[in-house]
């Protein structure tokens, strides 16, 4: 919810033919802003502007703009993600994007903290599994300022898939990890 008109506004991906002509799918990000009375007042839909198939997964407002959290990709469909956060302005037109240079990482959560930096959420794929990683950064050009990888306990699959920050810096992720056979629900949180 924008604080400033209390629109409402939602990201995802949708699939989105290029044109008549190039009949080739694309997965692009995706917003709508509504009215808080209800009835859509806009959309926007992704150019494909760093690599041609992208997607939001998570939004939320960060000092004056909204951020969200995905992945990137190129056309080869065995290309591997990269995490993608973009920061959108008030009507849901986006206004800066970031790439960062993990290999086959997908964010599910995006927050800001007190000092605005974005953190991000998400999982890797590491040798044939996935594991949590969570990680902080500074728009738009900056490398990453901290990160944190959540390998569980057992050999199988972890994630993060949402994130939230306090007033006080404290981040926590919420997730889940592979233990002793069985896949269990993990919180864990963090000053980054």
């Amino acid at each position: 919810v924008n604080p400033d008109t209390l629109d409402v506004l939602t990201v995802g991906e949708r699939e989105f033919q290029e044109s008549e002509q190039n009949k080739a799918v694309r997965q692009r990000t995706f917003t709508a802003r509504y009215d808080p009375l209800g009835g859509r007042l806009a959309t926007w839909t992704s150019t494909g502007d760093y690599f041609p198939h992208d997607s939001a997964r998570s939004l939320r407002w960060c000092s004056d703009t909204f951020i969200a959290g995905g992945w990137t990709r190129d056309i080869d469909p065995n290309s591997t993600p990269q995490p993608l956060v973009r920061r959108f302005d008030g009507e849901g037109k986006s206004i800066s994007r970031r790439a960062d240079p993990f290999a086959d990482v997908m964010i599910y959560g995006v927050d800001c903290d007190r000092e605005e930096k974005v953190v991000s959420a998400g999982e890797r794929v590491v040798g044939g599994q996935t594991d949590a990683l969570i990680f902080a950064t500074k728009l738009p050009e900056q490398p990453p300022v901290w990160q944190a990888d959540h390998h569980g306990l057992g050999n199988g699959d972890d994630g993060a898939t949402a994130v939230d920050c306090n007033a006080w810096g404290f981040c926590a992720w919420g997730g889940y990890e592979f233990v002793a056979g069985k896949t269990q629900a993990i919180v864990k949180v963090h000053y980054p």
